[in-house]
């Protein structure tokens, strides 16, 4: 299982490393990448988001107020 952390944004990075979130971070998401079990955090368009968990991966989306 390998989790992704996607995000260009240093706040949403430095927020990840403040709470431990150990996640390989990527600006950009391939999905072919994307394997059975894996996890995938971040702000990510629905039609992805939709692609991620048919993969059987989870996604979580990343909403930082």
């Amino acid at each position: 299982m390998t989790k992704y952390f996607v995000s260009r944004h240093e706040g949403a990075l430095e927020w990840a490393r403040r709470r431990d979130i150990i996640a390989e971070r990527v600006t950009h998401l391939d999905v072919s990448r994307i394997q059975p079990g894996d996890v995938v955090i971040g702000t990510l368009p629905v039609q992805l988001a939709a692609e991620i968990n048919a993969l059987g991966a989870a996604y979580l989306h990343l909403e930082i107020d």
